[in-house]
């Protein structure tokens, strides 16, 4: 039983991580120069960012939710790079 239980703790860690880095690469589709610092954050909709990422956006609203990531311009809470007035479909 235990082993059963740790195979599923771990693929659930691997899709964890598997949707992260898909995330992570949508993010830099339209924000690659902003990691560079080179030019300004381009905000996308959580909903048109999900349906590249076929999930629903509440899943995707949870992904972001808590989490923080490295800038050139510091640290900031992940899901301030969605939900603004210059959105990207």
């Amino acid at each position: 039983k235990q082993k059963a239980e740790a195979l599923w703790i771990l693929k659930n860690l691997k899709a964890r991580t598997d949707f992260l880095r898909a995330l992570g690469k949508e993010l830099l589709k339209y924000n690659l120069p902003y990691f560079k610092g080179e030019k300004p954050l381009v905000t996308l909709k959580v909903r048109a960012c999900a349906e590249a990422l076929s999930v629903n956006p509440s899943t995707l609203y949870r992904a972001i939710k808590s989490k923080w990531i490295g800038t050139p311009q510091g640290i900031i809470p992940l899901k301030r790079l969605f939900c603004s007035k210059q959105s990207v479909e």
